[in-house]
């Protein structure tokens, strides 16, 4: 009986030792550092590189058209005026300006007003310098692509509206040496998207297609309105190059690409309104150049969100 009562009483001791420690006694947890708890199983460390590129886009210009972002073919992205610039946004860069014409580039320190001399509609002969009131009516026709505008008028409209002359892809002064290369040039990457094709929709084209004499022939005055784009056929074919309108057609366009800066720039869509051979193919007038059918629209760069 007693050796029973002993090996009872070591057991009992035995199982106290085991089960009777106190929270004290107890084995604690070491907490995990913050990043380990809350960061999921699959996340990268914190100093980790993300590979993911920057988002951007166009900013939302001071003034005139929509922008629209587009690429080269190399990938490099810029912003182009959806449309060109209109007799009624031009009237407001004047009025906004009041005749001060300083501010420009040294190149364009000629320029002392912001709009050609007019002669009368009806006049037999323009002569350099001067222009027909056929390219600015703001009053009876706002909406039509702004004329009578020389290089240096379209350069210092776009500083105003916070954009810039379209010119060289990335921004820039171009040359007329490659204001032809699409992977150069933004204007004729966009008139070629990418320099894939002869016209922004393909290799052919059929005259009433955009603002051309025929267009103006059926259907009068109102076809040189380029802010209604509903119903137009003169746009890119594919992505958003299907959002930039009239390169060709409508007026020809001056570039910031030029010999010296401000002396012999590209105007390109050689002709325009008062043809049918409309091309997305570049010319190189004097600067001081100005007429009805010679206009511009702006671009800028993107903005990393």
């Amino acid at each position: 009986m007693a050796h029973k009562n002993l090996l009872l009483i070591l057991a009992c001791a035995v199982v106290a030792t085991a089960c009777g420690k106190t929270g004290a006694d107890q084995v604690k947890a070491e907490p995990l550092p913050d990043a380990q708890v809350d960061a999921p199983s699959d996340a990268p460390p914190p100093d980790a590189k993300s590979d993911v590129a920057p988002q951007t886009a166009c900013t939302k210009a001071l003034h005139g058209a929509k922008l629209v972002k587009l690429a080269t073919k190399a990938g490099l992205e810029y912003c182009m005026d959806q449309r060109e610039v209109t007799a009624g946004e031009y009237s407001e860069f004047i009025q906004a300006k009041g005749g001060d014409t300083s501010g420009q580039i040294a190149a364009c320190d000629w320029n002392v007003e912001w709009m050609a001399p007019f002669v009368k509609p009806d006049a037999s002969e323009v002569v350099e310098g001067e222009c027909d009131a056929r390219g600015y009516d703001p009053v009876s026709f706002p909406n039509r692509a702004v004329g009578c505008v020389d290089w240096c008028d379209a350069t210092a409209y776009c500083a105003w509206a916070g954009k810039r002359l379209c010119g060289q892809v990335g921004g820039g002064m171009g040359t007329t040496q490659t204001m032809s290369d699409p992977d150069q040039s933004e204007w004729a990457n966009a008139c070629t998207v990418q320099g894939s094709s002869k016209y922004p929709w393909g290799d052919s084209y059929t005259a009433g297609r955009c603002i051309d004499a025929v267009a103006i022939q059926q259907k009068g005055p109102a076809a040189r309105d380029v802010t209604d784009v509903s119903g137009s056929l003169c746009h890119g074919a594919t992505g958003a190059f299907a959002e930039i309108y009239d390169l060709v057609g409508s007026v020809q366009e001056w570039t910031a690409e030029c010999e010296t800066p401000g002396k012999g720039c590209a105007m390109h869509g050689f002709g325009s309104m008062a043809v049918t051979a409309v091309t997305c193919d570049p010319v190189v007038p004097p600067a001081h150049d100005v007429s009805y059918d010679i206009g511009f629209r702006c671009c800028a760069d993107v903005e990393t969100q």
